[in-house]
């Protein structure tokens, strides 16, 4: 099974405040965690998390600066510590369910390599 977290970029950027968002993301966090817990006892045992990409690099977000560059205050309050928090999830369900498998893709890290290698 595989979850996917693209769906909160858009409400992240577009209906709350800096002050909102660390609120929001520990309780989306806490949310996810239940998930997976309940995924679990209805028997799945290999589930695929994918964190978020860099929503500071959103064409909705970067429009403000003729789509030139992410905008990185954006990412740091945003995807990066959504990623941290999740990670550390992830890593408590699998200590407490070993026979699982709670696997991350991470899309972060993938566009930032794709976007390095981009040529001019």
């Amino acid at each position: 099974m595989h979850i996917n977290m693209h769906y909160i970029q858009l409400y992240i950027c577009l209906f709350l405040t800096f002050s909102q968002i660390a609120t929001f993301i520990s309780k989306l966090i806490d949310g996810i965690g239940a998930n997976l817990e309940a995924l679990y006892e209805l028997g799945f045992r290999s589930i695929v998390v994918s964190n978020l990409g860099p929503i500071g690099c959103l064409p909705s977000v970067t429009s403000s600066n003729n789509y030139t560059a992410c905008i990185d205050t954006i990412n740091t309050v945003t995807s990066v510590p959504h990623n941290r928090q999740l990670d550390a999830k992830l890593t408590t369900l699998r200590d407490k369910y070993n026979l699982a498998k709670f696997i991350t893709i991470d899309f972060y890290s993938a566009f930032n390599v794709a976007k390095g290698n981009l040529s001019p």
